[in-house]
């Protein structure tokens, strides 16, 4: 009886911590702006748990870093003690907003006075600034805070150049936030996210992200994106860091209008044939989707491109309609390869260099009579060219027929692998296309053939950093998953696979990220 009521006092305890815990990791998530753009939510007990075969390589970093390696076991003592709940961390941001950028990493505090002797004990005394009597802050540089009240502590880095106090008073409006303004409170579908259990969660409020400069350039150029409206559009991804492979599980949550209007769009499966006959070997991305063919007028007018369709069908001597019967709604690009163009700038040119794709696309065929119709047409304009098994469009794309798909490609020697029989033949997406409406594969020599090429553009800047990051990642494949809508509920998974299929993912992040983080550090 002694022993019963010993555990049933243990897990009384457990139940007790945990949920003072999540109590106290939503205070801090109480001091989130409403209008943020993206949170990241870190389950640091999960995290620790997956990196604790790693413990001496970690602590070796962190006394790296101190430049004192016999104090690192008193120093992780210290901060365990420190008053705050490592449970949950949020990271969030302002990204589209000049003069106030910033990012900003929220902690419950549990304990604000263990915090304070923790903070003497690790940061000398000269850089204690500023002192108030319910809000507190340490200035580590111009751009640079820490700032804590009784229910949570703050470290704010501005991305814009600051001076004097700047950053103290930016990091006071948020700690100062009424509740009734935040994030999670105005919020209800941020609320369920942060219900996801997982090493981390990703969300983003897509209205606000959409207006991150680089992000809404690259909406702008693209037909399918430009006018598109992101109003009450979220994503939600909850990240696993497994034995070799890192998965994304994720939902984009649209507003019951949105959905009524779009939920016949997508059919749940794309024809394997065109995925498993797209004729070329190896290629470095491949998308492929699947949609209802009686959606299509739909998702052309909406990208305002009626007009076009109509002139171009007047030329053809058909009929909008009869174009459309033309597809089956399966669609598939296969990349190649990207390389820059052999013309170099030099002195006197400024002109930069741009990339060249060598790509494939295959369409599914509908309706062969109105494309024999379509291909007469274009052959006797001279349009159009026959060249054994397949055609030569406006001299620049080659076509050819297989199946019940339409492949053309801009490369002459893609064109040529298509004669000799080439095929994709990967199994898995062939099986994946069953069952999902949209797949993206990833080949792991991508992110280098991606690097940047053209103006020094802010744009350019960020693309750079992240490709830079992502050709690190030894990645074998990436597999990314949508299926229909669930309602209101585009679910989708990412499978990020490594090369070494016993890699611990989340160490390999760790090695690729410790080194951006200790700059940020050390400024």
């Amino acid at each position: 009886m002694k022993h019963l009521t010993r555990y049933t006092s243990i897990s009384l305890l457990c139940l007790l911590t945990v949920l003072t815990s999540c109590f106290s990791s939503r205070k801090a998530a109480m001091h989130i702006p409403q209008n943020t753009p993206f949170v990241i939510e870190t389950n640091m007990l999960s995290v620790a748990l997956k990196l604790v075969h790693a413990e001496y390589e970690v602590k070796e970093d962190i006394a790296n870093f101190i430049k004192d390696t016999n104090h690192v076991e008193h120093i992780l003592g210290k901060a365990n003690k420190s008053g705050i709940n490592f449970l949950r961390v949020y990271t969030f941001g302002q990204l589209s907003k000049p003069d106030s950028n910033y990012i900003a990493m929220a902690f419950p505090l549990m304990n604000p006075k263990r915090f304070e002797k923790f903070i003497n004990h690790m940061l000398p005394p000269e850089k204690l600034h500023l002192q108030e009597d319910i809000r507190k802050f340490i200035k580590i540089n111009d751009k640079t805070v820490i700032g804590w009240d009784h229910e949570v502590v703050m470290l704010y880095h501005s991305l814009d150049s600051l001076s004097g106090n700047e950053a103290i008073v930016a990091l006071d409006s948020i700690l100062v936030i009424d509740p009734k303004n935040s994030l999670f409170v105005n919020n209800e579908n941020f609320r369920n996210a942060d219900k996801l259990w997982a090493e981390a969660m990703l969300w983003l409020n897509m209205e606000e992200f959409t207006k991150i400069k680089p992000v809404e350039q690259l909406l702008q150029s693209n037909p399918f994106t430009k006018y598109k409206k992101f109003d009450e559009n979220y994503f939600s991804g909850i990240c696993k860091f497994n034995k070799g492979e890192i998965t994304l599980e994720t939902q984009y949550h649209i507003p019951k209008d949105q959905y009524k209007k779009n939920k016949d769009i997508f059919k749940g499966f794309i024809n394997e044939e065109t995925v498993y006959d797209a004729p070329v070997e190896n290629p470095l991305a491949v998308l492929a989707t699947g949609f209802e063919a009686t959606a299509l007028p739909q998702m052309i007018a909406e990208m305002q491109l009626m007009e076009k369709v109509e002139k171009a069908c007047s030329f053809a001597n058909t009929t909008p309609d009869e174009l459309f019967q033309m597809f089956n709604g399966d669609m598939v690009l296969l990349l190649k390869d990207v390389r820059a163009n052999l013309k170099i700038p030099d002195e006197n040119n400024l002109t930069p260099k741009k990339r060249r794709y060598d790509y494939a696309i295959g369409v599914g065929i509908g309706n062969q009579e109105i494309l024999d119709k379509i291909f007469k047409l274009f052959i006797e304009s001279g349009l159009l060219k026959k060249e054994g098994d397949g055609y030569i469009f406006f001299d620049e794309l080659f076509l050819i027929e297989k199946g019940h798909t339409l492949y053309f490609t801009n490369s002459e020697e893609l064109h040529n692998d298509f004669k000799n029989g080439a095929l994709f033949k990967d199994l898995t997406m062939t099986k994946l296309s069953q069952e999902n409406s949209l797949l993206l594969y990833l080949n792991h020599l991508l992110p280098d053939k991606m690097q940047r090429i053209g103006e020094n553009t802010e744009a350019n800047k960020t693309a750079d950093l992240w490709w830079n990051i992502a050709s690190q990642i030894p990645m074998s494949t990436a597999d990314i998953v949508m299926e229909d809508f669930d309602k209101n509920v585009l679910k989708g998974e990412m499978i990020l696979s490594m090369k070494d299929k016993e890699a611990n993912t989340l160490l390999v992040i760790y090695h690729l990220l410790k080194n951006v983080a200790i700059d940020i550090l050390k400024k």
